[in-house]
């Protein structure tokens, strides 16, 4: 239904329209409405994160390429971003419990350009979202941790670059048109006064 990211808002797109249909009565109060990055109290009695801090992260694993008749002779890289894709799936699953939030999604996989050739480089590269600042940390260093894992686990060489929890997108005085850029959106959260969904518009501030 969101769309992850429109080319001018970046990673915030989807929060005009998740606005727009929490207060035309799709998010109950009888129970928590999650749409996209929009959190609902079930009964407004706390503040909620109305959009996730969020960042990218971007991978290219170096091998050494060669004919597909030959593989023993090559260093594949792309056996590296296979068990990168899954340890990557692991880092919510295994990492944070089920009451706990927070987002890893892959969203390209780039290499190869030839049916016989092994490619001697495959790139990676998606999202990172945590419900704070502290929860990015940890996802970050888990991220990163799995991307050099695989690597050595391949053979391969990795050029990790992840974005920074300490770099304000919104007060960077250039924010980077698209990924991976060096900062991250912080998580904007409601006010306690307007924690209900009706005061979703007013009261949202970055922490």
């Amino acid at each position: 239904m969101w769309s992850e990211r429109s080319p001018r808002s970046g990673l915030l797109g989807a929060i005009p329209s998740a606005v727009a249909a929490t207060l035309s009565g799709r998010g109950a109060r009888s129970r928590a409405a999650v749409i996209g990055r929009i959190a609902l109290s079930p009964d407004g009695d706390s503040p909620r994160v109305a959009c996730l801090c969020a960042g990218f992260y971007h991978a290219e694993f170096v091998g050494h390429g060669g004919h597909a008749a030959m593989p023993h002779t090559t260093v594949d890289p792309f056996m590296c971003v296979a068990a990168a894709l899954q340890g990557l799936q692991t880092v919510i699953s295994r990492n944070l419990a089920p009451v706990e939030a927070g987002v890893v999604s892959t969203t390209f996989v780039h290499g190869g350009s030839a049916y016989n050739i092994i490619p001697g480089r495959v790139e990676l590269g998606g999202t990172i979202r945590s419900l704070s600042k502290e929860g990015y940390r940890f996802l970050h260093e888990k991220v990163e941790a799995v991307l050099r894992g695989a690597a050595a686990l391949g053979g391969c060489s990795v050029n990790a670059t992840l974005s920074s929890i300490e770099e304000d997108c919104l007060t960077a005085a250039v924010t980077p048109p698209g990924a991976p850029g060096p900062c991250t959106f912080p998580p904007t959260v409601n006010a306690e006064a307007d924690s209900r969904g009706s005061g979703l518009t007013r009261g949202l501030t970055p922490h």
